[in-house]
């Protein structure tokens, strides 16, 4: 698996509720039956709600009314029966009443995006549309703290049919469609909000003006762009996080340099902004820039989504001190990738400390332990507890894997790191030598999958029909590395690929299952990482927008001297990076 560390799209929302309850839907105001939502929930584990729910829908307002009144004191009942009283005050023509009522049940429960909905009606009704459709921002801010972009956004298109210089429909809906992956429409959503903020703040107005004559030639946003429809409406708040999300976008169109720009925009505006920060640091490595990009990176533990946890251990975190004689835990963070392509750095801090502890989860510790550690470097399994490193020694330091670079002042110039420097253990090379016996031609491992669940995955991974023309090569037995789901597409495509996943018990097997291969052919996954480690010529296959350590636009990498890149030449291009693989192969085998 590789990094952890993604998704990189805030939510710039302006109006963001407390908390959210992922089952709830909304409502009009004035439908008495709850078409299977939260309503029936909360129904199902209190029969006197339920009772009340019953006679509700039956039409029975004053009986409803009265049981709701009886059940509101009781704390988990408060916020959902002062809706149910506003539900039947807004069905007596008291809209008045109904909203307030609504607002009341929104202080203390701000995630039922039914609340909202109906609020926004009983204001509408009032004459109240300004107050309506503030109603629905929020509406569509609860739906998107709860991940339903895809109901979020119609609401943000409806708000702006009534108004088209809503700031905040602009900016979520642009956000939402981030998170969706639809980059192509999110980068316009985004930019008429930010064009609009513009009109309030005249520093924007002139960064827009330095941003958008690129986007507008590129065709990423039409040319009318640039012109507010008038004069913003409704809060206008939070640009620094649509900017964040915009950078995002933009990076994924393959615009680096205006998403850079987008960034440090942020961070001016916000400077304590981490998800900009985090953004920024990605960007910056990208480019090569070791040294601030290594600095921003340090925000990712402020960043309140970053995946790993910050881990609080009862000793300093090491920040350069003098390690002469002192013991240091380096513990491993995100991916498997991450810790074979940063593990060198682990045993640099051994040079300069008495002893370094190099903590790993569990499928990567014979791997280490028998192939990786030696002399003052000793590897040890992370338990379970974040609090606790499975180990008797005392230690007086800790520091994050992948914030080495950052404390050794690590440039691009010092890449590679070292030679290969993880081999498998020697009982688990003797197995596997035996399993591949009597192979003919060459030995070719593939892996065409990362872990489904990374935020990046859809770009990244691709299915083996893709890769079905590499396998008219003649002179090649195929093995399958790949792991996880995307394993079961061998039974579909019916390409003639050696299983080698059910041996692997951890990455130790792994290891020595590629030191009997002559070529590694993987997507950017831990499969790649390991190979290149190993030193073992490794081809990559890459997105045209690829992750920040592959760099921009090389054929190799720093990292590893054994790796082969092939990039996608446009978004989406998998066809282009087989046929350049095929040739390749093709030679090869010649």
């Amino acid at each position: 698996m590789a990094k952890a560390a993604a998704p990189t799209r805030s939510q710039g929302q302006t109006r963001a509720p407390t908390r959210a309850q992922p089952q709830a839907q909304a409502q009009a105001q004035g439908t008495a039956q709850a078409q299977g939502t939260f309503l029936d929930l909360v129904a199902a584990t209190v029969p006197l709600f339920a009772a009340a729910l019953e006679a509700h829908r039956q039409g029975q307002l004053s009986r409803a009314r009265a049981a709701y009144l009886e059940l509101m004191d009781q704390p988990n009942l408060t916020a959902v029966c002062l809706h149910q009283l506003g539900v039947v005050a807004g069905q007596q023509g008291d809209h008045k009443r109904a909203a307030e009522l609504f607002q009341r049940a929104i202080r203390i429960d701000g995630g039922q995006p039914m609340f909202y909905q109906n609020l926004s009606v009983s204001l509408e009704r009032l004459g109240n549309k300004a107050g309506a459709l503030d109603a629905l921002i929020d509406l569509g801010c609860a739906l998107q703290k709860a991940e339903r972009h895809d109901q979020a956004i119609p609401i943000y298109r409806r708000i702006l049919a009534a108004d088209a210089c809503r700031y905040a429909a602009y900016v979520n809906m642009g956000t939402g469609l981030a998170w969706l992956g639809d980059t192509q429409n999110a980068v316009p959503a985004l930019l008429r909000g930010a064009v609009l903020h513009g009109e309030v703040k005249p520093e924007l107005k002139l960064f827009l003006a330095e941003l958008l004559p690129s986007l507008i030639a590129g065709g990423a946003v039409p040319p009318d762009i640039a012109k507010a429809p008038g004069q913003p409406t409704g809060r206008v708040e939070m640009i620094e996080h649509a900017l964040a999300s915009l950078g995002k976008a933009l990076t994924e169109l393959g615009y680096h340099e205006e998403a850079v720009k987008c960034y440090r925009m942020a961070v001016e505006i916000e400077p304590g902004l981490p998800l900009a920060h985090w953004n920024l640091s990605l960007a910056l490595l990208t480019e090569g820039d070791f040294a601030q990009g290594w600095r921003e990176y340090e925000w990712r533990w402020r960043w309140d989504k970053f995946p790993d946890p910050h881990r609080r251990l009862p000793v300093p975190e090491w920040r350069g001190q003098p390690l002469a004689g002192k013991t240091v835990v380096v513990y491993a963070e995100q991916g498997y990738g991450d810790t074979i392509q940063f593990a060198p750095l682990a045993r640099r801090l051994a040079e300069q400390a008495g002893e370094v502890l190099f903590e790993v989860t569990t499928p990567q510790v014979r791997l280490f332990k028998e192939g990786f550690a030696g002399g003052n470097l000793e590897v040890v399994e992370r338990t379970r507890n974040a609090d606790i490193v499975a180990t008797l020694k005392p230690y007086h330091y800790v520091v994050p894997l992948m914030s080495l670079p950052a404390r050794l002042s690590l440039s691009l110039d010092e890449l590679p790191l070292c030679g290969p420097y993880i081999k498998p253990p020697t009982a688990a090379r003797a197995q596997w030598t035996k399993r591949f016996a009597g192979a003919k031609g060459r030995k070719i491992g593939l892996a065409w999958a990362g872990r489904p669940t990374h935020a990046e995955d859809r770009k990244r991974s691709l299915t083996l029909e893709r890769l079905r023309a590499l396998f008219l090569v003649d002179g090649i037995t195929w093995y399958s590395l790949q792991v996880g789901p995307a394993s079961a597409q061998m039974a579909e495509t019916k390409l003639p690929l050696v299983d080698l996943a059910p041996h692997f018990n951890d990455f130790a097997d792994t290891a020595a299952a590629i030191a009997e291969l002559d070529v590694v052919i993987a997507v950017d996954t831990a499969v790649a990482h390991l190979g290149a480690a190993m030193g073992k010529p490794v081809w990559i296959l890459l997105p045209a927008v690829a992750d920040w350590r592959w760099l921009q636009a090389r054929p190799d990498s720093p990292w590893y001297p054994s790796v082969r890149l092939f990039r996608q030449p446009r978004i989406g291009d998998w066809d282009s990076v087989v046929a350049e693989v095929l040739r390749v192969l093709t030679e090869l085998v010649r």
